[in-house]
């Protein structure tokens, strides 16, 4: 019964995440061929700073909720209410905090002016995000994957038909409005996601009568605590990726245009491709966190046994799609984009990069195994290193290699630490499961 439950669940979102990414594939390419290499590039660099902002909004929320729902420990009304609260404030706050130093942000860090009404405009579609994360939270520790599956599916039909209805006419007057219509965007396709899962939920939430919880908050905030510090750790580094090496190689007399063309050529079309296929882990993930939570304490054999068989799969993956895309990334590159500019790149970091599809499995074992502290860590020492790699290579004169070498040496050295952490919580450790 444990076993077609995880199946089905890993199975329905492989299904759905597959669906996602095709059509999410099609949105980029009609994008990309509309406000062109230029335009994604500028996007990319507003979107470190939008990563880091949406990871402090929703706060790790997603895996504490479903931690909380799948232990059984509160009524999932209660969990969904003390989480509402939490994300509110947090979004009020840190809303606020960033419109205040859009002008710093944009004129002084990342030195491209016109990033600052794309970042306005990201803020925008945050407590969306927000609230469409809580339920996908309650929905994963129920272990029901069809509702947010869904939801994920009718976001991206929405997005593709408004964006092939709309985009081409927006860009007829600017290409840059084309971006900020992209971004806004969010608002409506994570309404529509909103809505389809509030239809899915057993008992509808009464917002007159959100009552607060103290000892239930304290319990999200633990989990999330720690967890949410990985992630705006790692995010503090990606926010600031774009700042250093915008920084560093116009001190050292590169072209600005030269800066945030290479860029986005890394992140929006090299990265991004060797990325299409992570949805296989991400499902998986996302399937293995509810199902360590409800046998850590009683079913040691299958937690292990789960592990090992996602270590696995995920390594396969990895080990296949990295050599598929590098083999025909041209081709890939060409049919996407119709610019293969970003092909060297992909060359020069596919034959490391398999190790990054294990990042995501080893770390939610590592979050489902109470090892918070550790990952927090792991992050932190993997964001001093690159962050180490990646100035010593520019000044080297490795230009946006240095950005290359930097995230391969990351994933090379946190899924070497995850590996030993995991194997203290679970094989050496007996008291820690």
């Amino acid at each position: 019964m444990l076993k077609n439950k995880f199946i089905s669940s890993t199975l329905i979102l492989l299904i759905g995440g597959f669906i996602t990414k095709i059509l999410g594939m099609i949105i980029r390419i009609i994008t990309t061929r509309f406000i062109g290499v230029y335009g994604m590039s500028l996007y990319s660099l507003i979107m470190p700073t939008f990563s880091l902002i949406v990871s402090i909004a929703i706060f790790a929320l997603p895996t504490s909720i479903s931690k909380l729902v799948s232990s059984s420990k509160y009524q999932s009304k209660k969990i969904g209410k003390s989480a509402l609260y939490i994300v509110l404030a947090i979004n009020l706050f840190f809303i606020s905090l960033i419109t205040l130093f859009s002008g710093f942000i944009s004129n002084n860090l990342l030195h491209e002016p016109l990033t600052r009404p794309l970042l306005i405009a990201s803020l925008v579609t945050i407590p969306f995000i927000s609230v469409s994360s809580i339920i996908k939270g309650y929905f994963f520790g129920k272990q029901n994957m069809v509702p947010s599956t869904i939801s994920n599916i009718f976001e991206q039909v929405i997005r593709l038909v408004l964006i092939f209805l709309f985009l081409p006419k927006i860009v007829s007057f600017d290409a840059f409005y084309g971006i900020i219509f992209i971004i806004l965007l969010n608002i409506i396709s994570e309404c529509l996601s909103i809505f389809i899962m509030y239809l899915f939920l057993p008992e509808k939430i009464s917002f007159t009568n959100i009552s607060y919880n103290h000892e239930c908050t304290k319990d999200i905030l633990r989990i999330s605590v720690p967890s949410v510090s990985s992630k705006i750790i790692g995010n503090i580094s990606y926010f600031f990726e774009p700042i250093i090496i915008t920084t560093l190689l116009l001190y050292l007399g590169v072209n600005k245009d030269y800066i945030v063309l290479e860029y986005g050529l890394f992140n929006s079309f090299a990265i991004s491709l060797l990325l299409i296929p992570s949805f296989f882990v991400g499902a998986i993930s996302q399937a293995l966190l509810p199902e360590i939570g409800k046998n850590l304490c009683n079913n040691k054999k299958l937690v292990k046994r789960r592990i090992k068989q996602t270590v696995i799969i995920s390594l396969i993956l990895g080990i296949f799609f990295c050599t598929i895309i590098n083999i025909y990334r041209n081709e890939f590159l060409m049919f996407l984009y119709k610019d293969s500019s970003a092909s060297n790149y992909i060359k020069f970091i596919a034959p490391f990069f398999f190790l990054y599809y294990l990042e995501a499995p080893l770390s939610t074992t590592l979050i489902a195994l109470g090892g918070n502290k550790a990952t927090f860590f792991i992050t932190t020492i993997g964001v001093i290193v690159k962050n180490i790699v990646l100035i010593f290579f520019i000044f080297m004169g490795a230009k946006i290699y240095s950005l290359a070498i930097a995230e391969i040496v990351n994933v090379v050295l946190v899924v070497f630490l995850d590996f030993i952490f995991i194997r203290k919580y679970l094989w050496q450790n007996k008291r820690a499961i």
